[in-house]
């Protein structure tokens, strides 16, 4: 992809890629000269959307006094 300006100065804008958008990031260069806008996609495919996290610490259970171990959360 090329585009080119009298002044060499451009806007880039860049549209990230999300699951709402199908994976596509866009990149969007306008020539500040009025020149055409060149216009590059690339499609990285369904993206993975985290929908929820369980986490199961080890012990539950403590008995009154008895110190919180952090080596038993991180099992």
């Amino acid at each position: 992809m090329q585009a080119f300006a009298t002044d060499n100065a451009a806007t880039v804008s860049i549209g990230q890629p999300s699951p709402t958008n199908g994976g596509r990031a866009t990149i969007r260069v306008t020539p500040a000269d009025g020149g055409e806008a060149a216009t590059c996609t690339v499609d990285f495919g369904p993206l993975y959307q985290l929908t929820g996290l369980k986490v199961t610490p080890a012990k539950t259970a403590y008995k009154v006094g008895e110190a919180f171990d952090r080596a038993e959360q991180a099992r």
